[in-house]
């Protein structure tokens, strides 16, 4: 595959190379997109179990200066000059799971909010389930909250979310 046009990502320069064999596949190389004003890294890939309902594909990833603005477009308007970046050592879907160990960081509202191990379950049903741990460092809450409905806020903004889960945009278990 020498290029190819992904949504929301555009047409990617792209270099890659499968192996096959007997129900698996693989891309050997680390493989660079360009996105958001960032890349994203991919590190090899290996997908097994191709034809079963048990497939399992296993890779990792790093984020690099990744633009909250233009990722985040629509869903949060106030948010204005974040980055994301960090890396996921081991992402491995398996069956409806998406799961992965690591750390993501967005610089945010004059602070940081670490994103730990995220993961789904319920993948391609009517109902995932976005699942991840998170540290709050440091938020500046007037930042954060300029341009609300319910006024502003003052003051600095620490803590951590364990075991957060996310149905449908709305949080239904965690531990703050």
């Amino acid at each position: 595959v020498a290029n190819m046009k992904l949504p929301r990502l555009g047409q990617q320069p792209l270099r890659l190379e499968f192996e096959v064999g007997p129900n698996r596949m693989a891309i050997p190389r680390t493989t660079v997109l360009n996105a958001f004003s960032g890349q994203i890294v991919v590190g090899p890939v290996a997908a097994s179990d191709l034809y079963t309902n048990r497939m399992i594909l296993e890779t990792d990833l790093t984020l690099r200066n990744i633009d909250i603005d233009t990722l985040l477009k629509g869903v949060w308007p106030q948010i204005k000059g974040g980055t994301l970046a960090g890396r996921l050592d081991s992402v491995r879907l398996e069956g409806r799971r998406l799961l992965s160990i690591g750390l993501l960081t967005t610089h945010i509202f004059g602070g940081s909010i670490d994103i730990i191990d995220p993961g789904i379950s319920g993948l391609m049903t009517s109902v995932p389930v976005l699942k991840f741990s998170s540290r709050i460092n440091d938020l500046d809450l007037e930042q954060m909250t300029a341009g609300t409905g319910f006024g502003k806020i003052r003051g600095i903004l620490q803590g951590s979310v364990e075991g957060l889960e996310i149905v449908d945009g709305q949080p239904q278990r965690f531990a703050l």
